[in-house]
């Protein structure tokens, strides 16, 4: 309705924030770009925040029970055409 494509992402806090944003965008069926170098949050007590940042680049990338699809990637190919 409002001519939206696609839903790019970043931000703080990737197991919070950035997850539930990007699991949500795709459940609305929106095609979603997660800025890899884009998110990041605080070490646990068990990972570091690059630990944990990789993790969910990798991981809700790799979802496609939603249908639309996350493509993970760097702030050098994010592009607003």
């Amino acid at each position: 309705q409002r001519g939206i494509a696609r839903v790019v992402v970043c931000g703080l806090q990737s197991e919070f924030c950035v997850d539930t944003t990007t699991r949500r965008a795709m459940a609305l069926g929106f095609p979603v770009t997660l800025v890899a170098d884009g998110h990041s949050t605080m070490d646990s007590a068990e990972l570091t925040a690059a630990q944990i940042t990789a993790h969910h680049n990798r991981l809700l990338s790799q979802i496609s029970s939603f249908g639309p699809r996350t493509r993970c990637v760097p702030t050098e190919e994010v592009r607003f055409d």
